[in-house]
């Protein structure tokens, strides 16, 4: 019985629900099948391998369920999320002690439910030191640590695991100070207790404190091995992660897993592989992590061979990571046999696939699986879709599918305000744009940029104007655009008030494609040394700007002033004589001058 039992304690750590069942299956085999304790401990493996109807099947097949077999079926049903289930199972005891209690306290507190977790908490004839505890977690978890901090105060007595939770309540929600100051003024400490302030460190990127931590820690179990392995491994120091692992007394599944995805990171692709090899047991973990690896680095076939290979020891996230490789390289054959032989498929899986479609405007295939999707489509497969008929200049498709969204966002609303503006079809553009709820910077920068291609200037400040009236914060690209339009029109006075702006108002540092249109502007202003001087003054080596050095020269040209035009061609030429741009406009200056 003991190996039954020990078996059934690492399936349900490791989550393998083939080898939950194979264990099951023994258990009815043998002559213990009617042992509540066995029972009780199936229950518990079923429900974190996701199976709470299973625990609930070995929970009423048991001759004499126990106290504890209510409490581990709660716990099933509230590990995964079925918390009506949990809370029935609850209300049908003739009287459900506080391990009860707290089960389904905690399966809220987990869920995320805290509202209804501290109802619970309110209503319990008693607490003990865990429930406290779980309402600590639950807060700390959410980043209400002032509420986690006001319970561990008020709890009237506190262990080590209390102690511990509100370490990592501190230390989760940044203040590390506060969790190294509870720490060390802990009665007691425990190795979960310096492995959670280790963490803590490692969260904050304190690498050196948390190894200092880890030196003086009085005794490590794998767990504390582990917390410092990834420490090295999540920042990047692949030849610290190698030689910890090297010095580790004992390793689990967790340390290898941790240093083969530590070789993937750095592209060490044969010490993984490597490493794979030697990995005494691989789970469905280490499985992910080689296939994800291999996809990453371009190593496809790799990943195949994997997939193909641990057929029994794959689970949703390795198919979806497959099919998304093969998609996304473009192989949909491959990427669709696979998706169809799948007897289990997620919203993942469907949205992988489509978006892989749409992507690479393979649009029949796209639309096809959109309309089998057994779920209901976000909105941002809609907008997927649509943004896929756009690009496609199938603008009638993309109008008649943003009728049909059942809910639209800022960015279907932008990808028809871009659909009409591509289109050039402004009238459209500019009602499907006055109707939006809410306009985002795109929907702005995307009218402003339309009207500035058909040269209408005004609407193009006047919807500037309108953008800051709005509250939105213009960028980068709304100056290139006002400024571009500023210089194209001529409006000197107005296109500078916009660069001065841009910098003083908006904190923005203006970029080449800016200083660009300000030397333009100035340029056909006949403002040539003022051009001159903004030119001979930028940020970066004039001589490599083709596009400012030519507006400066042509504009030389347009106010015939000659002389100024040649001698700044010439030191150009002098800087880099290799580029023929300042010879072509220094003949187009003469030419210019003997026409005249």
């Amino acid at each position: 019985m003991e190996n039954i039992v020990a078996s059934i304690r690492s399936c349900t750590a490791s989550r393998d629900l083939e080898q939950a069942r194979s264990i099951h299956a023994r258990v009815l085999e043998g002559e213990h099948r009617d042992n509540t304790l066995l029972a009780n401990l199936l229950m518990k493996m079923y429900g974190r391998c996701g199976c709470p109807g299973e625990a609930r099947k070995i929970f009423d097949a048991t001759l004499h369920p126990n106290a504890y077999s209510w409490s581990i079926l709660i716990a099933a049903y509230a590990f995964n999320g079925q918390l009506d289930l949990a809370r029935q199972v609850l209300e049908s005891m003739r009287e459900p002690d506080v391990v009860s209690w707290t089960a389904l306290l905690t399966g809220y507190a987990q869920n995320g439910d805290l509202d209804s977790a501290q109802t619970i908490f309110d209503s319990m004839p008693v607490r003990n030191v865990v429930s406290w505890t779980a309402m600590i977690t639950g807060y700390a978890q959410l980043g209400q640590f002032l509420k986690a901090e006001l319970l561990f105060k008020a709890m009237p007595e506190r262990n080590i695991v209390s102690w511990t939770a509100m370490v990592s309540a501190y230390a989760q929600n940044r203040h590390l100070q506060e969790a190294r100051a509870l720490f060390d003024s802990m009665p007691e400490k425990n190795v979960v207790t310096y492995n959670a302030m280790i963490q803590a460190y490692a969260d904050a990127r304190e690498i050196d404190e948390a190894r200092a931590l880890f030196d003086r820690m009085p005794s490590r179990n794998v767990a504390s091995w582990n917390v410092m392995l990834k420490t090295y491994a999540e920042a990047g120091l692949v030849d610290k992660t190698e030689n910890l692992f090297r010095d580790m007394p004992e390793k689990d599944t967790v340390s290898w897993n941790i240093v083969i995805q530590s070789y993937f990171s750095s592209t060490k692709i044969e010490k993984a592989r490597q490493a794979f090899a030697e990995m005494p047991r691989p789970d469905v973990v280490t499985s992910n992590i080689m296939i994800a690896g291999f996809v990453q680095n371009g190593h496809l076939e790799d990943a195949r061979r994997i997939f193909d290979g641990r057929s029994s020891q794959l689970d949703i996230v390795s198919w979806n990571t497959i099919i998304s490789a093969y998609a996304q390289r473009g192989d949909f054959a491959v990427a669709q046999e696979l998706f169809d032989s799948m007897t289990h498929r997620t919203k993942i899986t469907w949205n992988a696939l489509f978006s892989a479609y749409a992507q690479h405007r393979r649009l029949e295939e796209a639309k096809l699986l959109f309309d089998r999707m057994p779920h209901e489509r976000s909105t941002e497969i809609w907008n997927a879709l649509a943004a896929a008929y756009v690009h496609d200049s199938r603008f009638n498709e993309a109008k008649r599918l943003f009728d049909e969204m059942p809910e639209r966002d800022v960015f279907s609303w932008t990808g028809m305000v871009a659909a009409y503006t591509t289109s050039g079809n402004l009238d459209l553009a500019r009602r499907m744009f006055d109707s939006m709820p809410d306009k985002d910077l795109v929907a702005w920068n995307s009218m402003i940029a339309a009207h500035c291609r058909v040269g209408n200037v005004d609407d193009v400040l006047r919807l500037y104007t309108g953008l800051l009236l709005a509250g939105t914060v213009p960028d980068e690209v709304t100056f290139t655009t006002v400024l571009g339009a500023s210089s194209h029109a001529g409006l000197l006075r107005e296109g500078l008030a916009y660069f001065v702006s841009m910098t003083l108002d908006h904190r923005i540092m203006p970029l080449q494609r800016h200083y660009r249109c300000v030397i333009d502007l100035l340029g056909r202003s006949g403002l040539l040394l003022d051009a001159e001087q903004l030119l001979k003054g930028l940020p970066y080596n004039f001589a490599a700007d083709d596009i400012a050095g030519a507006a400066f020269l042509g504009a030389c040209k347009t106010h015939r002033d000659v002389d100024r035009g040649a001698q700044v061609a010439r030191e150009v030429i002098d800087m880099d004589a290799k580029d023929d741009t300042p010879y072509v406009l220094l003949s187009s200056i003469y030419s210019g001058r003997r026409a005249v």
